[in-house]
């Protein structure tokens, strides 16, 4: 166990509450993080909330459904739903072609849904980057994360 001298937790703690100096502790002078993102033209803004109220749709159905595969693997769909949520709702689009991306998120959330209704996870067979999703237990919220699958090796881990 590594033991403190008093004198090091002192400037320890010191250079903690002070990193960001007096200024970011004003809200006129604090700075955004992130930055506001970039504006989405209205016609794309409107279909991403086409696919989102889809996808929730779904999402509600699901929720209903008390089969073990759908309650056990429906974060993998949620984060989708949520992702563009938040990017709707707080200006998260930080490049213009982030609204195309929108929409392929979305179609990924729609045919995740479409499987899991009929009791199937094909996400769990990709291989290479996969987004996964967990409930959080700190607020309940679906969080995102990634695994790299590398082919055959890790398929009987799964």
């Amino acid at each position: 166990m590594m033991r403190l001298s008093w004198a090091a937790v002192v400037v320890l703690w010191a250079g903690v509450t002070l990193a960001d100096g007096p200024a970011d502790n004003q809200v006129a002078t604090v700075r955004a993080v992130p930055p506001p993102g970039v504006m989405v033209p209205e016609e794309q803004r409107l279909a991403l909330q086409s696919q989102l109220n889809q996808l929730q749709g779904a999402l509600g159905k699901l929720r209903e459904n008390k089969n073990p595969v759908v309650v056990k693997y429906l974060p993998d769909v949620e984060i989708f739903a949520r992702a563009a949520e938040l990017a709707l709702n707080e200006d998260g689009f930080f490049d213009p072609k982030d609204a195309t991306r929108g929409l392929d998120v979305l179609k990924e959330g729609l045919a995740r849904a479409e499987a899991l209704a009929n009791g199937q996870t094909p996400w769990r067979n990709a291989t290479g980057t996969v987004v996964r999703g967990f409930r959080s237990k700190l607020d309940g919220t679906v969080q995102p994360y990634g695994v790299v699958y590398q082919g055959d090796w890790i398929s009987g881990m799964r």
